[in-house]
């Protein structure tokens, strides 16, 4: 079944050359270097060196970014050399689980929180005694929601380097010129995007659902929106979401595309994130990483909003630094020292230049980063409405279950009724197997 395309593609390809651009006080620029060994000149010889290994599926262009942040540290590090491998997120989940089993994981890497519950105390240590060891990172440094996202059993597993969530965008355009104001509930939303909608060139709405996963994402932020934590159980066992709110959530999805009509169904063949981007869209539930993608269009204006302030909820994630049981004491010493530079350096500029919200608290308020993103005001203060995918060991076994029937959902083969009570059976069997 061909599903819409995620919008992150489009923005990876409009996107690809926005990395260069912002000099900040104590994050100094250095050219952006594929993933590779680098040795800065003057090093000792390599024999003397303390060789780490640094993997993360941050795909470009941030993750060219991150890689020039990991050079700048290394060259104040005349006794360590920094390997780099990147990749995209799914490669790296698979190399990542290969080197779980076979003990041949790298001392750092980044993950997201949701994948805490597939590893735990197997691939990565918990920081506690760590952040007790005169740390300069401090939990108070960090908004509650990303900070506690990497606490897994009692354990804090990590510490972020951003939010990326979903929020409300809105054509600046197309609402002045109509004299409306943006929504500020979800019977706003649909009133508004009702009277903007003239298929087959111009709808109201567009989801951000896209090649499979996207939906679960798209499914969670609506569940937020309906005040529901997640889609599966706080104790991880059975699916939560076939219920009075996840009814609602799922009916809200198939009314938007087949009922009041606001976006376009599938069967139109239509590129709703285009459609934004070519101004025939009033308004999007979209992420952080598409920021950079409609800055490129010179005559699209965009502000974005949370979705929605009376009834605030969408999903949202980070990533964070983790740090892997491969070796002893100094090698951790050594990724930790890595970890915290970059974060305490070079977060406001990884919010300017990435697009995704900084997790410092100080860098999410600096004066460059809040001008720098002064078209984002709803993906920032939606951090704290952020919800995540669920933690479960199984966890891409449950999205490929809740996905499908969700996909059934959006083709119209399936009522949410009948789609969540399928999810529901597949899920809970997967949790219990």
């Amino acid at each position: 079944m061909k599903m819409r395309k995620l919008s992150r593609r489009m923005f990876l390809r409009l996107a690809a050359g926005t990395t260069a651009a912002v000099v900040l006080v104590g994050c100094q620029p250095a050219t952006p270097q594929a993933a590779k060994e680098t040795v800065t000149p003057g090093k000792p010889p390599a024999a003397e060196m303390l060789n780490l290994v640094f993997w993360n599926g941050i795909g470009p262009p941030e993750g060219i970014l991150m890689q020039e942040f990991m050079n700048r540290w290394e060259n104040t590090q005349p006794n360590v050399k920094l390997n780099q491998w990147t990749t995209d997120w799914d490669g790296f989940y698979t190399k990542l689980k290969l080197a779980t089993a076979q003990q041949t994981l790298p001392d750092l890497a980044v993950i997201h929180p949701w994948r805490i519950a597939a590893y735990g105390d197997v691939a990565f240590k918990p920081i506690d005694s760590l952040l007790a060891a005169q740390s300069p990172i401090t939990a108070n440094m960090f908004k509650d929601v990303p900070w506690m996202a990497m606490q897994f059993k009692g354990k804090q597993y990590g510490f972020p380097m951003d939010n990326f969530l979903f929020a409300l965008y809105y054509n600046v355009t197309i609402l002045q010129n109509a004299g409306v104001n943006p929504p500020q509930s979800e019977a706003d939303l649909v009133e508004s995007a009702n009277s903007f909608t003239q298929p087959p060139q111009k709808w109201g709405f567009a989801h951000p659902s896209g090649d499979g996963k996207g939906s679960t994402w798209d499914f969670t932020a609506w569940l937020a929106h309906e005040g529901q934590k997640g889609y599966i159980s706080e104790d991880g066992t059975k699916a939560a979401f076939n219920n009075a709110a996840g009814l609602k959530a799922a009916q809200r999805m198939y009314d938007d595309e087949y009922t009041d009509k606001i976006t376009p169904d599938p069967s139109r063949g239509l590129d709703s994130y285009q459609l934004f981007l070519d101004n025939k869209v009033a308004f999007r539930l979209g992420g952080t990483w598409e920021k950079f993608a409609f800055d490129s269009v010179k005559n699209l204006t965009y502000q974005s909003i949370v979705f929605t302030p009376k009834e605030p909820g969408t999903f949202g994630g980070s990533h964070n630094f983790v740090f892997t049981m491969a070796n002893g004491d100094q090698r951790t010493k050594a990724a930790w020292d890595a970890a915290t530079w970059v974060v305490l350096n070079c977060d406001t500029e990884w919010g300017i230049r990435a697009g995704h919200i900084p997790a410092l608290i100080k860098s999410a308020t600096d004066p460059a980063y809040l001008d720098a993103s002064k078209n984002m005001p709803g993906h920032r203060d939606s951090v704290p409405y952020m919800i995540g995918l669920p933690k479960v060991a199984k966890l891409d076994e449950v999205e490929e279950a809740l996905t499908s029937s969700l996909n059934e959902m959006f083709l119209n083969t399936k009522t949410p009724k009948q789609a969540l009570a399928e999810a529901e059976a597949k899920v809970n069997a997967i949790l219990s197997s």
